[in-house]
């Protein structure tokens, strides 16, 4: 297993966040991903590599994809032909074809960052995750983007589900008003998020 505390020591007092973290992170099983906002993929790129030399020394390879225009990339850590762990690395807001996002958004999820402590037995640090707010809107987009060709995308509305309160729900859709233009949304009526998006719909123009 790959000690993830280990990089993020690293990176104390560093601008970037990770976005949709597993609840079982900084454990995971063979070829999960963390996906990380950051300012320059690159910079962040030249560290990954520093880190993995260890890695590489014990077998590991490491190889760097330009996913888009040098703003997506991932640094993938393989086992054989294996793909053991991946870093998805963003330098702006993902490409969202259903939905229309103002790019500021971006900067507004890392700027809002906030560390939380993460411990194993041989490391610990403290990891930028985004706030409560914007971990909700990243997965609420998440799932609208790709929930009629993802199936497993369901997952975030699970977590939404489970976490909005009334307070939470009203910064929520305030946030999305600010940053976002959405389509025409179509939930099955037997879902119980229906009343969240109806509300969502009636804040938003268009």
């Amino acid at each position: 297993m790959l000690d993830l505390l280990s990089f993020f020591q690293d990176l104390a007092g560093g601008s970037y966040c990770v976005v949709k973290m597993s609840a079982t992170f900084p454990g995971y099983q063979e070829g999960e991903d963390v996906d990380i906002f950051c300012y320059s993929v690159a910079d962040f790129t030249s560290k990954i590599l520093s880190w993995g030399k260890n890695y590489v020394a014990d077998g590991f390879e490491i190889r760097v994809t330009n996913v888009h225009k040098k703003e997506h990339v991932h640094v993938d850590l393989y086992r054989g032909q294996v793909l053991h762990f991946r870093f998805d690395l963003y330098g702006a807001l993902p490409l969202y074809r259903k939905l229309s996002i103002k790019p500021a958004l971006f900067e507004s999820v890392i700027e809002n960052a906030q560390a939380v402590p993460h411990q194993t037995p041989t490391a610990s640090a403290s990891v930028r995750t985004p706030c409560r707010v914007d971990d909700l809107l990243i997965r609420y987009l998440e799932f609208m983007e790709w929930y009629d060709v993802r199936p497993s995308k369901i997952k975030h509305l699970d977590i939404i589900m489970e976490s909005v309160d009334a307070e939470t729900r009203e910064r929520l859709v305030e946030k999305l008003h600010h940053y976002t233009k959405l389509p025409p949304i179509f939930v099955p009526q037997q879902c119980p998020f229906c009343r969240l998006t109806g509300r969502i719909k009636k804040y938003l123009p268009g």
